[in-house]
């Protein structure tokens, strides 16, 4: 039986104005997903988990948006995720977390999707012209005893099994949420907002497509 998601699958989109992750979302599944151009959502001030709902509840009827972090334990990131590029390499061995968050409106309620990839910091012996964001550094710790970084894996064509995105869109399409709540019992939000022309908080790495 098709989950309630797929069902509407013809006529979701996308929020993002980045053709590369179209593209990817359509690899992992969802191939008549279409683009929603040009909608600069505001993010509250808030938990992960508020954020996409809000995300979601602003976007609209059959609307997908998604939210990337890195959680690198001890690290007091902040909202400046251009200082943590920068800073990975003294971070070694700190265990990290990528978190991928979908949220989906199907008009009614809001379906919040999570997919969890766990790893470590490691320092590359070199970082090419062309790596990009995280990837280098990131050890994936589970099923991977080579110990390989995401950037090595990519290489070998092995990347997609340890990605949280994938895995975040592997159940929106189970429809396995953890979170659901109806749009009409959402409260107005009164509280601050992220600000938008800085790097976003909690390492949001929106801009870090193949993540």
């Amino acid at each position: 039986m098709l989950s309630n998601c797929l069902l509407f699958e013809n006529s979701v989109k996308l929020v993002t104005s980045n053709q590369n992750k179209l593209k990817e979302y359509q690899s992992f599944g969802l191939k008549n997903l279409k683009m929603d151009k040009g909608q600069d959502l505001p993010e509250i001030d808030s938990t992960d988990i508020n954020v996409i709902i809000y995300k979601a509840k602003d976007a609209g009827k059959n609307k997908i948006v998604d939210d990337t972090s890195l959680n690198v334990r001890g690290a007091n990131i902040g909202v400046n995720v251009r200082w943590l590029l920068a800073n990975l390499h003294n971070l070694k061995d700190h265990i990290a977390t990528w978190k991928v968050l979908l949220g989906f409106n199907n008009g009614q309620v809001i379906k919040v999707y999570q997919g969890v990839t766990q790893g470590i910091i490691k320092e590359p012996k070199k970082i090419n012209y062309n790596s990009f964001g995280f990837d280098p550094f990131l050890v994936p710790t589970q099923n991977n005893p080579s110990r390989l970084s995401l950037e090595e894996l990519d290489k070998l064509g092995k990347k997609d099994k340890y990605s949280a995105r994938k895995k975040a869109i592997d159940n929106y399409l189970k429809d396995k949420s953890i979170k659901k709540v109806k749009i009409s019992e959402i409260p107005e939000w009164t509280g601050k907002y992220q600000h938008w022309k800085k790097e976003k908080s909690k390492c949001m790495l929106d801009s870090h497509q193949n993540n």
